[in-house]
């Protein structure tokens, strides 16, 4: 793969072709979305585990509520 700085020359060089520069510009634009498909890959994760959470703090409020609820009743 070739480094941005070396693109940038290449794509200035009047004797590349246009065949070169679209492949160079596609190159470019599948590494960018290779970075962005890994990004949302680690944004998927940490919803997932967010969920999750908050899944088990239900749970818990649930669970806290109805104690709550019983001893209001014994306390009728």
């Amino acid at each position: 793969m070739m480094t941005s700085s070396s693109v940038q020359e290449t794509l200035q060089d009047p004797t590349t072709s246009m065949q070169d520069t679209l492949a160079m510009k596609m190159e470019r634009v599948q590494v960018k979305l290779e970075a962005g498909e890994k990004t949302i890959s680690k944004d998927l994760e940490i919803l997932k585990r967010d969920v999750q959470d908050m899944k088990r703090d239900a749970k818990d409020m649930k669970r806290d509520v109805k104690e709550i609820l019983q001893k209001i009743d014994a306390g009728k």
